[in-house]
């Protein structure tokens, strides 16, 4: 197990850690019956490995054969990874949440991952592989296909180096997706917030005349006080909070 994925470390190669044989990024666990449906799918493979054919045996050795599944596979593993980031930088991004970047955090490090086993497949691969595919193809009818390994991994690295700089342009419009979800959130609390200062202008008035004068008028408890006084006290406490207000409104809007 090495970071988020599983990988098989084969003993040949040049290198002291063996090929790595990754999983497929669409997959939760290495199948190498997954893997081969996926290599079988390209049909030059098959030409490759059973056309080259000399008294029952295959030309190839058993290092060529795993770095053509090898390569195979992690060009497998980049087209899905194009698929999905793009799926989530393009689509999903327009919803933006702490889920989505979350995502993002984790096809970059699935990127990442494979940049840096690509790069040491690419420098570890050993020279008789391309050897051995020349003299198949020098035996294939036609002008068949092969795809050889040190071509497709460069290949795998320069998609996949493209496909990091859009991932990481995603990554700026999250944030600034989520910059303007956030400006609209405080801008509708700000409305919110207008509108109660605005219902306060006529209740704070209110309350403070009721306060002065509470119940006390003829009309509810027989006091001398007529009810047209705490109304015309409203009106005017009412008149002079709107004056202020549009007051300062009008030096702000002086400045």
């Amino acid at each position: 197990m090495n970071g988020l994925r599983t990988y098989v470390r084969l003993p040949l190669g040049l290198s002291r850690g063996g090929l790595v044989l990754p999983k497929l990024v669409d997959h939760t666990e290495l199948s190498l019956y997954w893997s081969l449906h996926r290599f079988f799918s390209h049909p030059w493979h098959y030409h490759v490995l059973f056309s080259g054919v000399q008294d029952g045996h295959i030309k190839l050795n058993p290092d060529t054969v795993l770095h053509l599944l090898a390569s195979s596979t992690w060009a497998t593993n980049l087209r899905i990874l194009d698929r999905n980031i793009k799926q989530t930088g393009l689509e999903d991004i327009r919803r933006p949440s702490i889920s989505i970047n979350d995502t993002l955090h984790n096809q970059r490090a699935e990127l990442l991952q494979m940049l840096w086993h690509v790069k040491m497949t690419l420098e570890w691969l050993p020279p008789c592989v391309r050897t051995e595919l020349d003299f198949v193809k020098a035996d294939l009818p036609g002008s068949k296909y092969i795809g050889y390994p040190d071509l497709i991994l460069h290949d795998v690295l320069e998609q996949a180096n493209v496909l990091e700089k859009f991932l990481m342009d995603s990554f700026t419009l999250l944030m600034s997706s989520i910059s303007v979800i956030e400006a609209r959130s405080i801008k509708e609390q700000a409305q919110q917030g207008q509108m109660i200062t605005r219902l306060a202008f006529l209740y704070v008035p209110l309350s403070f005349v009721t306060g002065i004068f509470g119940m006390n008028v003829k009309e509810i408890n027989g006091s001398p006080l007529p009810m047209w006084v705490p109304v015309a006290a409203f009106l005017v406490v009412s008149t002079c909070t709107l004056s202020i207000l549009f007051l300062w409104k009008w030096k702000q809007t002086s400045r």
